[in-house]
C-alpha cells in the first residue's frame, strides 16, 4: 500500500519503483490503482510485489481502508514542501493501524520530492524540518527515508528495506505458525501487498 495525501507523488514514486523512469504528468489517482514488481533479495530469495497506489483525497479513505486490510507492508508519503501532508500523517498511520488485521505491518515513511529541498530553501519557501520527519519516524517506529521520484533518489533502498521487512515478517509467522503445531504454513503467499 502506498499511502498520503494527494500530490505528494505517490503514483510517480510507484512508476519509478516499478518502471524506473518519472513521468511528468500523471493524473491523480482515482480509487485504487496497482503495479507488480520483483525485487531480488539476494541470491537466493525473489519477491514479488503488488503495489496498490491509492487516492489521496478523503473521498477515497473508505476505498483505501479495505486494501489496508490486505496489506503486507505500507509505504507513507509525504511532500517535503506541504506542510499539511506531513501534519497529515498522524491521521495516515491511524488509518493503516485501524484497518489492518495484521500486527505490525511494515511501513516505510518516504520524505518525497527531495531533490527540491535546496531550492525550496533558497527561496524562502516551507521545508519540512528533518528534524520534525525524523521525530515523527521515530515515535511511530518507522524508518524515514529522503526520496525523489523524480531523480530516483532513494528509491531502490525504500523497495528493497520494505521488501526485506515484509519477508522477514511473513516467514517469522510461517515459523510461528510451525510451532504451534500446524503442518500446514500458515501462508504460502507468492505476491505480497504493499
Amino acid at each position: 500500500m502506498v499511502a498520503g495525501n494527494s500530490n505528494v507523488g505517490k503514483s510517480s514514486l510507484i512508476a519509478r519503483a516499478c518502471f524506473g523512469r518519472f513521468e511528468k504528468s500523471i493524473q491523480s489517482t482515482i480509487g485504487c490503482d496497482f503495479f507488480k514488481k520483483s525485487v531480488q533479495l539476494d541470491h537466493s530469495r525473489l519477491v514479488h510485489l503488488l503495489f496498490f497506489d491509492t487516492g489521496g483525497t478523503e473521498q477515497f479513505r473508505s476505498v483505501c481502508r479495505s486494501y489496508f486490510r490486505r496489506a503486507d507492508g505500507v509505504i507513507l508519503v509525504y511532500d517535503c514542501s506541504c506542510e499539511r501532508s506531513f501534519r497529515d500523517l498522524k491521521s495516515w498511520v491511524k488509518e493503516v493501524e485501524e484497518s489492518t488485521s495484521k500486527e505490525k505491518v511494515p511501513k516505510i515513511l518516504c520524505e518525497n520530492k527531495a531533490d527540491k529541498k535546496q531550492d525550496q530553501v533558497a527561496r524562502g519557501l516551507y521545508v519540512v524540518p528533518l528534524g520534525d520527519a525524523k521525530n515523527f519516524a521515530r515515535s511511530n517506529n518507522i524508518q524515514l527515508f529522503q526520496v525523489s521520484a523524480m531523480d530516483g533518489l532513494g528509491i531502490a533502498e525504500v523497495v528493497q528495506q520494505l521488501s526485506l521487512e515484509m519477508w522477514a515478517k511473513e516467514n517469522y509467522e510461517r515459523l510461528e505458525a510451525f510451532k504451534l503445531g500446524s503442518a500446514e504454513p500458515k501462508s504460502n503467499k507468492k505476491c505480497l501487498n504493499c
